[in-house]
C-alpha cells in the first residue's frame, strides 16, 4: 500500500467514530452522521465496523484498500470490517448520509439470512451498489423518521426504536441486494469462504455455544489450526474470537431478558464454575454479570443512559500487522 505515513492507521468504529466527526445519533453499537465531509480526509482508517453511506445529491469518492471508488445519486456505498478507507472527498453540493454499525449488532440483525455471506463476498468486491428508485425514496422516508425521532426529547425505549428503523433498513438493503447479478456461488465462493459460512451456520445453529475450536473443527471435519487459520484469512478474525462473539451474545441476552438468576446463566452457558463466569464476563463486557444487567434495566420511569457500559470493544484486534495509532 502506496502511503506517505504507513504506520499511522487508525482504526475506526462505532466507539470512537464521535471523536473525527460530529454524529446525529451514537451508541456502543450504531452511529448516524447526517454531515461526515470531514471524516476521512488527510487519515487512513481501518474499519473495524460495518459503514453504508447513501449518496442523494452530488458526488463522494473514496479509496477501499488503495482501489478509488465514487458514488452518485442512487448508489450506496457498502465498506466491511478491515477495509482501509483514504482519501475521500466529495463534490460542494455533495448530500448524503452514513451509518455506521458494529460487527456484532450486524451480526445480530442478519445471521439469519442464509446467503448473507455470499452477498457479503460479493460486496468486498464491489462495494458500490445500485439502488432503484422506489428503494431509494424508502431509504430517504425511513432516514427522516430517524432524524425525526432524535430531534424529540428522549423518552423510554428511545435508544430500542432508533435500532429498529436500522434494522428495518437493512432488510430492504437486503431486499435490494437480492436483485445483485451475482455468478453462481460455485464460481463466487472458494473453498475457505465455504467452511467459514459453514463454521458461522453451526455457531448459529449451537443452541449452548462450546467455547473450544476442536468441536467445531470436529463438527466440520478439519483440523482445529486449519479452521482459525480460515477464518482469520476470510474474516479478519480468528475463529475462537468469532465463537466469543457469539457466546457474549448468548449472555447479554440472558443478563438482559431472562429471569435466570447469574449462577443459572453460567450453568446453561455450559461454564465450570461462576467464578470463571464472572471472568468471562468482566473480560468481554468490561463489567461484572451483576453489574451489567442493573445497566441494562433501567429504573422505572428512567430512561437508560445512551451507550450504556463503557466497556472495550472485543472487535478491536488482539494483534495487529500494522501498527496502529491510539487516539
Amino acid at each position: 500500500m502506496n502511503m506517505k505515513n504507513e504506520e499511522k492507521i487508525y482504526q475506526l468504529n462505532t466507539y470512537n467514530i464521535a471523536e473525527y466527526t460530529s454524529t446525529d445519533y451514537t451508541d456502543n453499537d450504531i452511529a448516524i452522521l447526517g454531515d461526515f465531509k470531514n471524516l476521512l480526509f488527510n487519515k487512513y482508517f481501518k474499519l473495524n465496523a460495518n459503514i453504508y453511506v447513501v449518496c442523494v445529491k452530488g458526488r463522494l469518492q473514496i479509496n477501499i484498500n488503495t482501489q478509488k471508488y465514487a458514488i452518485y445519486p442512487g448508489e450506496m456505498l457498502i465498506c466491511m470490517p478491515n477495509m482501509i478507507l483514504s482519501n475521500c472527498t466529495t463534490s460542494s453540493d455533495f448530500k448524503g448520509a452514513m451509518f455506521c454499525l458494529s460487527t456484532q449488532i450486524t451480526q445480530k440483525y442478519l445471521h439469519k439470512s442464509s446467503d448473507i455471506w455470499n452477498k457479503a463476498f460479493y460486496i468486498s468486491q464491489n462495494p458500490v451498489v445500485r439502488i432503484d428508485k422506489d428503494r431509494v425514496q424508502l431509504f430517504d422516508l425511513y432516514y427522516k423518521v430517524i432524524r425525526a425521532r432524535m430531534k424529540q426529547a428522549e423518552q423510554p425505549y428511545y435508544k430500542e426504536v432508533i435500532r429498529s428503523l436500522i434494522r428495518t433498513m437493512l432488510y430492504e438493503l437486503l431486499a435490494d441486494l437480492n436483485q445483485l447479478s451475482t455468478p453462481p456461488e460455485s464460481q463466487m465462493v472458494k473453498r475457505s469462504n465455504i467452511l467459514f459460512k459453514r463454521f458461522l451456520d453451526l455457531l448459529a445453529c449451537t443452541e449452548v455455544k462450546k467455547r473450544s475450536i476442536s468441536y467445531y473443527a470436529g463438527k466440520l471435519c478439519v483440523t482445529p489450526k486449519y479452521l482459525s487459520t480460515v477464518c482469520k484469512k476470510v474474516s479478519g478474525k480468528t475463529a475462537f474470537e468469532w465463537i466469543n462473539d457469539y457466546v457474549v451474545e448468548d449472555i447479554k441476552y440472558f443478563l438482559k431478558y431472562s429471569n435466570k438468576s447469574i449462577k443459572e446463566i453460567s450453568e446453561h452457558q455450559d461454564f465450570p464454575n461462576i467464578s470463571f463466569f464472572g471472568k468471562y464476563v468482566k473480560t468481554h463486557l468490561g463489567t461484572s454479570p451483576t453489574d451489567y444487567r442493573k445497566q441494562s434495566l433501567p429504573p422505572r420511569g428512567t430512561l437508560q443512559q445512551k451507550g450504556g457500559a463503557k466497556n472495550h470493544s472485543p472487535l478491536l484486534p488482539t494483534r495487529q500487522t500494522t501498527k496502529i495509532v491510539a487516539i
